[in-house]
């Protein structure tokens, strides 16, 4: 439309006036004639919809009016879960822009066109958006809930998690969902072209090469500039030790992967690039490359998944059809005009060979032109010879689940990689656990366990299979009349033969790596029991499938942080299996003194008190009151019970009081939100955040009412 309202103001000179709100000059008119007068085409423009009018050198449209609907009234009131009203929750009719707000009272009023099929959309930050049919009632009651979707962006810095919009730092976060990028077989290849800033660069197209990764570019010319990768909170390091000269030798980088090698792509929840200098702030002079975080997937609390992922990858191998080289017959007839132009020539191969054999009297003519015909039919196809059609294929098994106080995520990794080349493949095999558990009320366990091995098989560069067949005459046999390989001198004197088959069976590079990265999260707990002055003994309860590696992994983790270790074999020798437990702890007390003491005083406030539990246990910033718990902290201090210790009561799945805060939380408040007293037990109880707290125990035990009659009846259980 939009079309021939240009074309009539540039025939006829008329200026066309119409509202954009009224009229969608974008859709499309057919016209059934290209020639027409401007009238008729205006009316069959804008058929019975509009009408319009000439007005001097201005054509006016507007719409024609309708019949007008009955208008209705809609009322009604909204309120959250707790009936306490809303005020400003926006309430919409579906699909237009006619609405309103409800007052401090939660109560709405409306007039709106009596239209079929009326929808009304409630939306209010933090609750839940509700959409209801609206049936002619004469007053709405509505609930709103509130809405537990996290908002906004979450930075992982492998210490915290920073909300983005309160990161000043250059970062950038990618799900792993956004990484499913076909035959890629690492996280180094999914980054490839993903985040900016970061470039990948691949040193091979060998199976199971390494890519560089630069994050701040390449600031040293002699030096690792690889950036640093943290998974889980923990430095990776690499598995195999490299030198200087070996981080800038090709042969060496494409045998070993870098320190996050081994982690299976499927594995992984997200990643984020820490590229700015602010990232030294938390991982020193080692940060100076970037950081990339990893943050690996974990189960779900009462949730049960199975998921099985296979991809297979089909590489075609190379043909002289995509390269412009000599063939046989070509290779001849330029030795040929070599030798005709009087050039010289010299060689072990082809046609110098036997013309040199020819001038030296060792063959006649004739046998010289013979051969020189076969060496033009020949075409040794050596891309065949050297090289294959590729097939690839992974394989992913994943379990995940958890009840109440646990949860776990278990997967297994196969990767079968075969390179373009016959030479050239790539074998990983991984297994990765990942389980936390809340042990008893205020400690927790996750363990994270990642094992792999990588096999490969490459060739040396001397035997490089794509330099030999760009370069080789075709005219050279592989075999020779025999049947045997057919080997040729690098000299006049043959010093050295070669057989390219004979030089890769013979020369090809093997490497074999296992990795084993476990993390054990029981430092902030350790810490806590030390902070009361006594000495703190850890147990593993070990399985028959433990390894003496990871068995040492966690023993070595304890004496780094100045707490014994005991190895219980309760699972497999019972009662047997934990005299070790006993023995240890019994030693332990012997050999270690304790000097127990608590945390605060008794002559402190109740403020006092609860802010030293939340600083030094939880690590928190510092505790927030609600008004009523200020009132209540206030009578039970003028009662004279402030000498009370306090009992923190908040989530079990958290050290702070929110239960999406896992792990190590930084950067938050615990949030008291009612205090009372327990007489009984002669403690002051802080309830925080929106934990709910189980009623008090009768003084007679349930139990007592318990019995079984002579006819084996139980009774008193309800």
């Amino acid at each position: 439309m939009e079309d021939i309202f240009t074309a009539i103001n540039r025939q006829l000179k008329y200026d066309i006036f119409y509202s954009d709100d009224e009229l969608d000059v974008a859709r499309k008119i057919k016209l059934t004639d290209s020639k027409m007068e401007v009238s008729k085409l205006l009316k069959e423009v804008l058929q019975d919809d509009y009408s319009y009018e000439f007005l001097n050198k201005t054509i006016v449209i507007r719409p024609v009016k309708q019949q007008q609907n009955p208008k209705i009234v809609i009322q009604g009131t909204v309120k959250d879960t707790k009936g306490i009203p809303l005020p400003g929750v926006s309430v919409v009719i579906q699909g237009s822009t006619v609405g309103v707000s409800t007052d401090n009272a939660g109560k709405f009023r409306m007039e709106v066109a009596d239209l079929p099929d009326l929808v009304l959309v409630f939306s209010f930050v933090g609750m839940e958006t509700r959409e209801i049919p609206y049936r002619g009632e004469k007053e709405l009651s509505v609930v709103l809930s509130e809405t537990q979707e996290e908002l906004g962006e979450v930075i992982v810095t492998g210490y915290q998690r920073v909300d983005k919009r309160e990161s000043t730092s250059a970062v950038s976060v990618i799900k792993t969902d956004d990484l499913k990028t076909i035959g890629a077989t690492s996280i180094e290849q999914m980054l490839q072209g993903q985040l900016p800033g970061l470039s990948v660069v691949n040193t091979s197209a060998g199976p199971g090469a390494t890519p560089k990764i630069r994050v701040r570019g390449t600031a040293t010319i002699a030096g690792n500039a690889d950036p640093l990768w943290v998974l889980d909170g923990v430095i990776l390091e690499n598995s195999v030790p490299l030198t200087v000269s070996d981080l800038n030798s090709p042969d060496v980088m494409t045998m070993f992967n870098s320190a996050i090698g081994g982690i299976s792509p499927n594995d992984i929840e997200s990643i984020t690039v820490l590229k700015d200098a602010s990232a030294t702030a938390i991982y020193g002079t080692r940060a100076a490359n970037g950081v990339i975080v990893v943050t690996t997937k974990k189960g779900k609390r009462n949730e049960s998944h199975i998921n099985f992922q296979h991809t297979s990858t089909v590489t075609l191998r190379p043909t002289y059809n995509d390269f412009d080289l000599l063939n046989s017959k070509e290779r001849i007839l330029l030795s040929q005009q070599i030798v005709d132009e009087g050039l010289g020539y010299k060689g072990q191969v082809g046609l110098e060979y036997l013309l040199s054999q020819y001038n030296a009297g060792n063959i006649t003519l004739e046998k010289m032109e013979t051969e020189a015909r076969k060496m033009e039919e020949r075409n040794t196809d050596w891309f065949d010879i050297l090289y294959r059609n590729a097939y690839s294929q992974t394989y992913n098994l994943s379990v995940s689940g958890g009840s109440n106080k646990a949860d776990y995520y278990i997967s297994f990794s196969c990767n079968d990689e075969k390179g373009s080349d016959k030479v050239s493949d790539y074998k990983e095999f991984g297994g990765f656990a990942k389980v936390n558990a809340e042990l008893f009320n205020g400690v927790k366990l996750g363990t994270t366990l990642q094992v792999g091995r990588r096999d490969r098989n490459s060739y040396w560069e001397t035997a490089d299979p794509f330099k030999y067949a760009v370069r080789t005459t075709r005219t050279i046999p592989l075999y020779d009349d025999n049947g045997n390989l057919f080997f040729y001198g690098n000299s006049e004197v043959r010093e050295f033969d070669f057989n390219i088959l004979h030089e890769q069976q013979n020369t090809h590079k093997e490497s074999t790596q296992t990795d084993l990265k476990g993390i054990v999260n029981l430092e902030k707990h350790i810490e806590n029991l030390q902070k009361f002055g006594v000495p703190v003994v850890v147990t593993l309860n070990a399985f028959v499938s433990d390894t003496e590696a990871e068995t040492a992994y966690v023993e070595q983790f304890c004496k780094e942080h100045d707490c014994e270790f005991a190895l219980a074999k309760v699972w497999e020798k019972g009662g047997e299996g934990g005299i070790a437990l006993a023995n240890k702890i019994l030693e332990t007390l012997e050999k270690k003194e304790s000097h127990f003491h608590t945390l605060y005083s008794d002559d402190l406030g109740l403020k006092e008190k609860i802010e030293t539990v939340a600083k030094e246990i939880y690590g928190a910033d510092g505790v927030t009151y609600s008004p009523a718990a200020e009132r209540e902290l206030k009578r039970i201090t003028d009662l004279g019970m402030a000498n009370f210790p306090v009992c923190m009561a908040k989530t079990q799945y958290s050290l702070s009081d929110d239960a999406k805060k896992l792990g190590r939380p930084t950067g938050f408040k615990i949030n008291v939100r009612e205090v009372y007293v327990s007489a009984g037990a002669g403690f002051v109880v802080a309830v925080n955040g929106s934990i709910m707290t189980l009623p008090g125990l009768p003084k007679k035990p349930a139990a007592y009412g318990i019995d079984v009659n002579d006819d084996g009846v139980i009774t008193g259980l309800f």
